[in-house]
């Protein structure tokens, strides 16, 4: 319990010594008094650093939360096991910048850290968010509107962004962008369809030689008036041998 000593603003634990806070076997009473010691921000970095190792994963998460929890101890923190004792790490704002790029880029970052991390002032933060395949879709669509060209191409590389996403991107001032969507195995038919009469050679030739490309957006290419981008569209493995063979009589 934590109560506040008489005549000063400092604040104080009844607390058992802190070597026997990890013991087996604890009372309800002595769980309590284990939890108010992770949350206190008066709490020493010794006690933190035990409580980190606690089996309780309410314990450990109190611990990640406490703004004095050491940046060191907050970086083992955000590789727990449970992923809300990760979560409370990320939030935490003493958690050093490359364990939140570390955390951003982890293939079992929860979607929670992750969201909150889409907001880092880091753009490069942001952009591992975007990289990450198991960003939330919601997240992916707000980050297609970043104002950091590098976080918006690593949307539109990204196949678990959703189908308007990419309809967005398709029509991205940035080339790189709509490079990146247009070379994306999961780039929906409609996004394909806009970036199919891109100003830019190398985006049309980025779909023709797109696996998933359709027969219709093929035989359009065939008669780019980009000489790749007409051998693009006749190399992909979808087009019938038939149109292939009336393509080469004709070029």
């Amino acid at each position: 319990m934590v109560v506040k000593g008489a005549g000063s603003n400092q604040y104080r634990t009844r607390l058992r010594p802190a070597s026997d806070l990890c013991s087996d076997a604890l009372s309800f009473d002595e769980q309590l008094q284990q939890l108010n010691l992770a949350t206190d921000p008066l709490a020493s970095p010794a006690a933190l650093a035990r409580l980190a190792r606690h089996p309780s994963k309410g314990v450990r998460g109190a611990v990640a939360s406490n703004p004095s929890c050491p940046p060191r101890l907050l970086t083992k923190l955000a590789r727990d096991p449970d992923w809300q004792v990760r979560v409370e790490s990320v939030h935490n704002p003493a958690c050093p910048a490359e364990t939140l790029a570390a955390t951003a880029q982890h293939p079992n970052c929860p979607a929670e850290a992750l969201e909150h991390l889409s907001h880092s002032h880091s753009w490069s933060i942001r952009e591992q968010v975007a990289q990450n395949p198991n960003c939330p879709g919601p997240t992916l669509a707000q980050l297609a509107a970043d104002p950091s060209t590098y976080v918006r191409r690593a949307v539109a590389k990204n196949g678990s962004a959703p189908p308007d996403t990419f309809r967005q991107l398709a029509q991205d001032s940035e080339a790189a962008v709509r490079l990146a969507a247009a070379s994306n195995p999961s780039c929906p038919v409609a996004a394909l369809e806009l970036l199919a009469i891109d100003g830019q050679d190398k985006i049309r030739g980025a779909v023709a030689r797109q696996p998933g490309c359709p027969l219709e957006l093929l035989e359009q290419l065939l008669s780019d008036p980009s000489p790749p981008v007409r051998l693009a569209a006749a190399a992909n493995p979808n087009l019938p041998p038939y149109m292939l063979a009336m393509w080469q009589l004709t070029h």
